[in-house]
């Protein structure tokens, strides 16, 4: 009894060590698997146990980024980056490599990335591509004359002095939009509804400012009528007084409202839009919660404007309902 009592811290760290190890082949028991499979081992069929389930298991708690905060040159650069988007996507040169669907897709300004904008060959081209809508913008010469250009001066686009509202359609019909890709004269309106038509595109008609702007819209107003195409053609205009006279002639007449960068982020400017009667906004945003302010109010949500592929699948995937492009 003394040589027990004596050696009796040999005896218990005996005793310890041989609990441990009968504790320990229980927790590693199973096969040896970790701890946190272990424990599942009662709610598991130990039959249908998948040795990657714990690999897949890791995969499946990653959630995606949010990155609906990201500018669009941020969202272009991250698709390239993670591969989504080969180079030669990106870098389109021609019309001939693009083979996209354009039913989601409206030309600015007519094919802009071909031909001179606002010319009648730019708007052929669009046609001939087949955009679901082909943009332009609408000027009011001095004359009365409804003509397709976008700035209010002539000096950067051509060259002249003055200004549409200030020239006569004989000096603006002598005058040449001049681009890269060539020169083209200024188109008459006339002949862009008559090419939206013959296409069968949706005619986006951007009202720019002007001094006697009902008289312009009074003019633009007949001569879509003339051709029966009041349900193909789209008033577009910043201004909101624009598409309230536009409303005012024809309450079946279609508008969007061009919102500003400023605008979008307003939660009152869709309202506007959709008191005004619009069936839709056109924003330089990309956000997704601004095609859902749009949704709320039952109207559309377009986006103006890249060329790009990778940046227009992100805009539909955030909800866009359409983008407009230059062409290429």
């Amino acid at each position: 009894m003394y040589r027990l009592f004596k050696y009796w811290k040999t005896i218990a760290a005996a005793a310890i060590i041989s609990l441990i190890l009968a504790g320990s082949s229980t927790a590693w028991g199973h096969n040896n698997m970790p701890d946190t499979l272990c424990a599942m081992i009662d709610e598991e069929d130990v039959e249908e146990f998948d040795p990657d389930w714990y690999e897949e298991f890791e995969e499946e708690e990653e959630t995606e980024p949010d990155d609906s905060e990201l500018t669009l040159d941020e969202l272009i650069a991250k698709y390239a980056a993670e591969g989504d988007v080969g180079e030669e996507e990106i870098e389109y040169d021609t019309i001939s490599e693009d083979t996209g669907d354009k039913s989601l897709l409206v030309a600015h300004t007519g094919m802009a990335g071909r031909a001179a904008q606002n010319s009648l060959y730019a708007f052929q081209l669009a046609g001939q591509a087949g955009y679901n809508g082909i943009e332009t913008d609408v000027r009011m010469s001095g004359d009365s004359v409804l003509v397709c250009y976008h700035d209010e001066t002539l000096a950067d686009k051509t060259g002249a002095s003055g200004s549409v509202e200030s020239s006569t359609w004989k000096r603006l019909s002598g005058l040449y939009v001049r681009s890269k890709h060539g020169s083209q004269p200024i188109a008459k309106f006339e002949d862009y509804l008559d090419t939206c038509k013959t296409y069968g595109c949706n005619a986006v008609i951007d009202l720019k400012y002007s001094n006697h702007y009902k008289t312009m819209i009074k003019l633009i107003d007949a001569m879509v009528k003339e051709r029966d195409m009041q349900y193909m053609a789209i008033y577009q205009c910043s201004i909101p007084k624009y598409l309230q006279y536009v409303k005012e002639l024809d309450p079946n007449n279609r508008c969007w409202l061009l919102v500003g960068k400023k605008g979008a982020g307003s939660s009152a400017t869709y309202k506007s839009a959709a008191a005004l009667g619009c069936e839709g906004v056109n924003v330089p945003v990309a956000d997704s919660s601004i095609p859902e302010a749009a949704h709320s109010y039952g109207m559309i949500c377009g986006y103006y404007q890249t060329d790009d592929d990778a940046a227009q699948r992100k805009l539909f995937k955030m909800g866009y309902d359409l983008v407009m492009e230059n062409g290429r």
